[in-house]
């Protein structure tokens, strides 16, 4: 009987350590997650600055060597912000924040996304790029989903020396399904390797290459850490949904992931609907576009400036929301006179948004008053308020060509 006690207390003092050790572990994993994500942000704020300098930097004269320098230098800024995008992702997922909301979804509006996202990356590299816009709409996690599609559109384009990229949807399943197919014409990946770049840190080697042996280097300099299959795959399986590879070496590959298909919702028009309602090139004219910059970091607000300035633009800038309004009311009851869009930042400090200065000066002049938002904070929260208000939301750091699409576009329309 007492040897039976002894051993009940301790079995009781067991799950006592197990339970304070899970708990340890879980306050561990959430003040790692929050370190990374304010890490992240901080982090974009000078990455953002050196992609407004490169903008700028590219469109100076420069010679051959100057112009190769300036763009390894570009690639790299490039590569940083997908370093901490994948970085955020997987702390995300490794902590069990990632939660699926699976609603009636239309492709056609994140593939309008992917097109503005894609398209200077793969016109920078020469590659034809066709983006088939789809009637369906799929029971999925809009987000998630986005994110799972960009990833793989993202290594089509880096593992594709010359060639094409196609990404489009057709039914399957007897029409019970819909197909998203990301196609590209790069090095392949053979079966033995196939079955382990869903691995994280995992990558398939540089020798499977079928580009030209001048390139080699180039494109393994560029191929990352390897994470970006990995998420990937753990984002699709919270869409209860799997990522197929059909790829040979030389051949192509062709990543899918297929998601059942959903009613459409009647609705109004999307603010991305309304962005791809034109098509403007990044070569149209910003001469004497008049453009209010708000932007509480400094060194980020001159770059910034200075870049839209060599657009031609006639830019306004304020280091507050406090001095946008002021400025705004001296202007008189129509600012519209004096400026015709807003780019803004979303923490402008003293506890103000982007997203309520940009609402105040809608309900000022007009509600659809155009408007671009910034930020470092990629947190779900705040694309659901974006996409809410219809403001377009780019991250930290922006590539230049995508800025200057936008600001076309939003413009345009």
């Amino acid at each position: 009987m007492m040897f039976w006690g002894r051993k009940k207390l301790q079995d009781v003092q067991r799950v006592l350590a197990l339970g304070q050790a899970k708990d340890k572990a879980e306050q561990a994993l959430a003040a790692q997650t929050r370190f990374l994500a304010s890490a992240t942000h901080d982090l974009r704020q000078p990455a953002h600055a050196m992609a407004m300098l490169v903008g700028r930097l590219k469109q100076l004269p420069l010679d051959t060597q100057s112009r190769a320098v300036v763009g390894h230098l570009d690639a790299s800024v490039h590569e940083l912000g997908r370093m901490l995008d994948s970085l955020l992702d997987l702390t995300k997922l490794d902590a069990g924040s990632v939660q699926a909301t699976l609603v009636a979804t239309p492709l056609n509006e994140m593939l309008q996304r992917l097109q503005l996202a894609i398209a200077p990356s793969a016109q920078a590299k020469g590659l034809r790029l066709r983006i088939r816009s789809s009637p369906f709409w799929a029971m999925t996690d809009a987000n998630l989903l986005e994110r799972v599609v960009w990833n793989l559109a993202h290594n089509a384009v880096r593992y594709t020396d010359q060639g094409s990229i196609f990404i489009g949807c057709r039914r399957v399943g007897n029409a019970s399904a819909v197909r998203i197919d990301v196609c590209d014409s790069g090095v392949g990946i053979s079966a033995e390797h196939q079955k382990k770049i869903f691995q994280a840190y995992v990558q398939a080697p540089a020798a499977t290459s079928a580009a030209p042996a001048a390139n080699h280097g180039s494109r393994a300099a560029s191929q990352g850490h390897g994470l970006g299959l990995h998420i990937v795959e753990r984002m699709a399986q919270f869409l209860g949904a799997k990522v197929e590879l059909q790829s040979a070496p030389g051949c192509g590959s062709r990543f899918s992931i297929t998601l059942p298909l959903a009613t459409p919702l009647l609705s109004s028009p999307t603010q991305a609907e309304l962005l791809n309602s034109v098509s403007v090139s990044q070569s149209a004219s910003m001469a004497g576009r008049k453009v209010l910059v708000v932007e509480d970091d400094p060194l980020a607000c001159e770059t910034l400036c200075d870049l839209l300035t060599s657009w031609g633009c006639r830019v306004i800038s304020k280091a507050s929301a406090e001095q946008a309004y002021a400025w705004l009311s001296q202007q008189g009851e129509d600012g519209t006179q004096h400026v015709e869009i807003i780019i803004s930042d979303h923490d402008l400090g003293a506890g103000d948004s982007g997203i309520q200065l940009i609402a105040k000066i809608r309900a000022q002049t007009r509600p659809d008053f155009p408007a671009i938002l910034v930020s470092g904070d990629t947190s779900e929260a705040l694309k659901a308020q974006t996409h809410e208000a219809g403001i377009p939301l780019l991250y930290k750091p922006v590539k230049p060509a995508y800025l200057r699409t936008l600001l076309a576009r939003v413009l345009k329309a």
